[in-house]
């Protein structure tokens, strides 16, 4: 494609721009604020909260009796009491919030997601009905109109909206005015809308469903968006069960075909298709006879909403789009293309990279993915949750890294978390040695890149090299990515590494194999995971260390882990004594849980940044295969030992040795 000369007036700020995006951002609708500040009149009729406090109990009938120097509480009669509510039974008065008062009428408004309310909820079989206190579940998604009400007694209903009255006052920090049980659903349930996950249920399908404290199979015999009605199979009981609800306990199989030992619930969750924002940019129609220009894409920014996201999706709020064409009649196997904001279709990398080059965008290429397999909006969502931390990193990586624990109260392994290697005092390098650089003008697209012939060359004159972002072989010595010593610029398909974390990742607790890490989103085969930090030291300071750590990595082989132990298998003690290790035991990050498998996921390369010391390198993971959503990330160790020390391995893979 050649550039048209064409100056096209008016282009989009960036300040505009990021407004939009922030427009389009996944988060819970914010509360009006002209229907959240109201106050009852003395004499208005509402209703009040039981006078018990209660919040599992109805709310009454009450009039507003008169106001006190709190402009917040008023002060009210219920109608159930004895006396007169004109101004003479002081005595049976109750002062009350705003918190704890509704409206007496519905309201033809539509009540913001997230707003407490008190709806009429059926009691029993003949249809009593009373006002008990929720939260708006969602407004938009139901049929007629209707609500989708969560009680504080964890009951979960579609209301309609004339049995459904406002509260006066309402807080998003959901605090003592709801009920202890519902809380901390509520906070994570605003974390994932609108995403929030519905377990997957068919008709004539068997699920497990909690039943006072008891887990019970159930039939599945109808099925709407939000709900499920099932059959209970001990009891031939009936129940209409919100999809969504915590009381599922995991999908099943055909009841009779079904094993409780076939599956681990550490491992079990639901994998949600996040939907695109509506109001992120659309791309526009292409004409043929027009070319392309730097106007035609969108400038990219990091921005907020990029966060515990697959960053696959960070294109599609800028206005591309990935798309799936119908298979040909040879191929059964749908291919990928992405359709840019002006409406070009791009089919390659081969045509990415010439797109990006005469538009001369800042997009980096890591973002797209042509992977038939990855799915940019899968997101994992565990299905049990006994105790949790909600950043183990503490906010130093770009995602948060989650850690749960779906099978005991346990204590969370205490270590700093660190996202670069820690000098040791017995590290002595060579810091006359200069480091690597290029001088390309180009982005280091063509091959004259210094770092990536170095890359390439270094090992037979073997071609080896990052392939549009990817890894997608093992180089055999090192690779030299491009650093601060370098012409070229972040968007650089030579710099990868120096990039740390780029796809979510949860730390779990396993019971098998202890705490473990997986990806919450689809990883494409060859994509960059993260590097493995720690203390870097001499193996001679590792061995007179008084505590012994089960978390080294040497730094000079990519197939020992525990570098103190296969050390001695290769060659003598006193050359090998000064070769660098990492230890995580202490320091480290999200990639010092990664498992064994006899049959992994992830490969480690080593990788040199910036120091010309021959010695010191990074310890780089990259996916060698197409990694789903929820799959565990596991390395193999090649522990080099005899057979004195055998360690057993519980990978489960069907090519499991049986030890690491």
């Amino acid at each position: 494609m050649a550039a048209r000369t064409v100056v096209i007036q008016n282009a989009p700020q960036d300040e505009e721009h990021h407004q939009i995006l922030n427009d389009a951002a996944l988060s819970m609708p914010l509360l009006p604020s002209d229907i959240n500040n109201l106050v009852p009149q003395v004499g208005e009729e509402v209703y009040a909260i039981s006078e018990s406090k209660d919040l599992l109990m109805p709310w009454c009938k009450a009039k507003v009796f008169g106001t006190t120097d709190n402009p917040e509480k008023v002060i009210v009669h219920y109608e159930h009491k004895k006396g007169n509510t004109n101004g003479e039974a002081e005595n049976d008065s109750v002062e009350l919030s705003t918190l704890q008062l509704a409206n007496a009428n519905p309201t033809s408004a539509r009540i913001p997601v997230g707003f407490r309310v008190i709806a009429k909820f059926k009691k029993d079989t003949k249809d009593s009905r009373s006002f008990l206190v929720g939260t708006v579940g969602d407004n938009s998604r139901m049929e007629n109109d209707r609500y989708l009400i969560f009680f504080d007694n964890k009951a979960v209903h579609d209301v309609d909206p004339k049995d459904v009255r406002m509260i006066y006052k309402n807080s998003v920090l959901w605090g003592e005015e709801v009920h202890p049980e519902m809380r901390n659903f509520l906070k994570h349930y605003a974390k994932f809308y609108p995403a929030w996950p519905l377990v997957s249920v068919q008709e004539g399908t068997w699920i497990a469903i909690e039943c006072d404290g008891n887990c019970c199979v159930a039939r599945v015999t109808e099925v709407s968006y939000f709900f499920a009605k099932v059959v209970f199979y001990h009891s031939g009981e009936s129940e209409r069960i919100y999809r969504g609800s915590d009381r599922i306990c995991r999908q099943k199989k055909l009841f009779n075909q079904c094993d409780e030992s076939d599956t681990l619930c550490e491992y079990e969750g639901i994998t949600k298709n996040l939907e695109l924002p509506a109001k992120a940019l659309q791309p526009k129609t292409f004409h043929q006879n027009e070319l392309c220009t730097p106007y035609c894409v969108p400038k990219y920014v990091q921005l907020p909403e990029f966060k515990n996201r697959s960053p696959l999706l960070r294109p599609l709020l800028f206005g591309w789009r990935r798309r799936r064409t119908n298979p040909k009649k040879q191929s059964k196997t749908p291919k990928i293309v992405y359709v840019a904001p002006c409406g070009y279709i791009v089919r390659s990398y081969d045509l990415l990279r010439q797109y990006l080059k005469v538009t001369d965008s800042n997009f980096p290429v890591t973002l797209f993915s042509f992977d038939n397999e990855v799915h940019e909006g899968n997101f994992f969502v565990a299905d049990y949750e006994k105790c949790s931390h909600h950043d183990i990193s503490d906010g130093k990586e770009f995602h948060s890294v989650p850690a749960i624990n779906s099978l005991r109260e346990h204590l969370f392994p205490h270590f700093e978390y660190v996202t670069e290697q820690v000098m040791k005092d017995s590290v002595r390098l060579d810091k006359s040695v200069v480091g690597h650089k290029c001088c390309c003008t180009d982005n280091c697209w063509l091959n004259s890149c210094n770092c990536k012939a170095k890359t390439q060359c270094n090992k037979n004159n073997t071609k080896f090299r990052y392939e549009y972002g990817r890894l997608l072989v093992q180089i055999p010595d090192v690779v030299y990515e491009c650093n601060s010593n370098c012409s070229c610029g972040p968007q650089c398909p030579n710099r990868l590494v120096q990039n740390r974390i780029t796809f979510p990742l949860q730390v779990f607790f396993s019971e098998k194999k202890g705490w473990g890490c997986r990806t919450l989103c689809d990883i494409p085969m060859g994509a960059f995971v993260g590097t493995y930090t720690g203390e870097v030291m001499t193996v001679k300071a590792s061995d007179d260390a008084a505590e012994k750590s089960e978390y080294e990595l040497c730094l000079n082989y990519c197939s020992a882990l525990d570098a103190r132990k296969a050390k001695k298998f290769r060659g003598n003690y006193e050359k090998q004594k000064d070769l660098l290790i990492i230890d995580a035991y202490k320091k480290g990050n999200a990639m010092r849980f990664l498992n064994h498998s006899c049959e992994p996921n992830v490969r480690v390369q080593r990788v040199y940044l910036e120091s010309g010391d021959g010695n010191l390198n990074e310890m780089a993971f990259f996916t060698n295969s197409t990694i789903k959503a929820g799959s565990e990330l596991t390395m193999k160790y090649n522990y080099d030992l005899d057979d004195t020390d055998i360690r057993p391995c519980a990978c489960g893979s069907t090519k499991c040795t049986g030890r690491m």
